[in-house]
């Protein structure tokens, strides 16, 4: 029996561009560290205008991540693999039917050995029963035996004993995945 892999998209296997498109709206370079990982934080009170406008695609012209077609495609052959990712944008309803859509989109062209029943949208990851889960949202590697931050601008701050207090385990790219779930097993 295969073990259950869940990785997470947005920021795993993907760069999206709803930073840069956050940016060129308000013309001002956005601050991490003040927004955390809701990037719509840097609206402030624009958020509104922002979502209103056409409808906003994230992944328009986004590139996956370096080496994430190859060890996907390598991981989905040994494990049981899902992608598990959030359809809601808080702050933007009206804009939640057009990113899922977006998103199923984006992963069929990009990842097309990846099966339709191999994507689930939901927003709380912790209902779905994982062995590893891969992910850039401490919150989201709540359960699992083998938990994989996968290092992002966002999480940088997160000292590496409250990571080793979770047994939660960072990694900087696909390579270190390929690594330890492909070569160390």
């Amino acid at each position: 029996m295969k073990k259950k892999l869940m990785i997470d998209m947005d920021e795993v296997i993907t760069d999206g561009t709803f930073r840069q498109q956050i940016e060129d709206f308000l013309g001002e370079k956005i601050d991490i560290q003040k927004t955390g990982y809701f990037l719509q934080e840097a609206l402030g009170k624009r958020k509104e205008e922002f979502f209103r406008q056409k409808p906003l695609n994230m992944y328009e012209s986004s590139p996956l991540k370096k080496d994430a077609y190859e060890v996907i495609q390598n991981l989905n052959e040994k494990f049981e693999l899902y992608i598990v990712s959030s359809y809601n944008i808080p702050d933007a309803n009206y804009q939640n039917g057009n990113h899922l859509k977006y998103k199923m989109e984006y992963l069929q062209e990009k990842l097309p050995f990846i099966a339709p029943e191999q994507i689930i949208f939901l927003n709380k990851k912790e209902l779905i029963a994982y062995d590893i889960i891969i992910d850039d949202i401490p919150q989201n590697l709540k359960s699992g035996k083998l938990k994989l931050l996968f290092s992002t601008e966002m999480n940088q701050k997160i000292p590496k004993e409250e990571l080793e207090k979770e047994k939660i385990i960072r990694v900087m790219n696909w390579k270190e995945i390929k690594q330890i779930l492909l070569e160390e097993n």
